[in-house]
């Protein structure tokens, strides 16, 4: 959400720069955007109030900004949720479950049957975060409503409490 505030921000200036007229009107619209993005700020810091620095595992890089911007500790797998992952990547996956006493692994897709058997055999819970980067299979894209989505999950791993995150406008 800070980073998506910062991109709207220089959206409205270019945009009141290319048309002085509407200015006020490109003005309230990224102040609205705004006072929902931050919301969403918040109640992401909101559902991780239990989170204990757990390690997570990650099938792919693009949590990276999530747990920079909220300080989950993660590392990345590159297992792809259609593809059975290499037997070196399931020891690798394996091996570190034990050292870091993983339990959650996070996918950016729905793993098929196949990709998820050997991984379900090592006792980790896998959990779907949409990683907001492109639209779903209807081709529907909201980057507010999918990211309630995502806040919900993460509330539901960490039991924490989250306020309403404001309307999608």
């Amino acid at each position: 959400p800070k980073m998506a505030t910062a991109q709207a921000g220089a959206i409205r200036d270019a945009l009141s720069k290319a048309d002085p007229a509407h200015a006020e009107a490109f003005d309230a619209a990224y102040k609205a955007l705004a006072a929902d993005l931050e919301a969403l700020d918040t109640a992401y810091r909101g559902a991780m109030g239990g989170y204990n620095q757990e390690v997570m595992a990650t099938s792919h890089p693009a949590f990276n900004y999530l747990g920079r911007r909220y300080g989950l500790h993660l590392i990345n797998f590159g297992f792809e949720p259609d593809a059975a992952p290499a037997e070196t990547k399931l020891q690798r996956l394996k091996d570190t479950i034990a050292e870091e006493q993983i339990t959650v692994l996070l996918w950016e897709a729905q793993p098929t049957a196949e990709v998820q058997a050997p991984v379900d055999a090592l006792d980790v819970m896998s959990v779907f975060l949409d990683p907001l980067e492109q639209p779903g299979e209807d081709g529907a894209y909201d980057y507010l409503t999918q990211s309630r989505q995502n806040v919900a999950v993460l509330q539901g791993l960490f039991g924490g409490e989250v306020e309403p995150a404001g309307d999608a406008s």
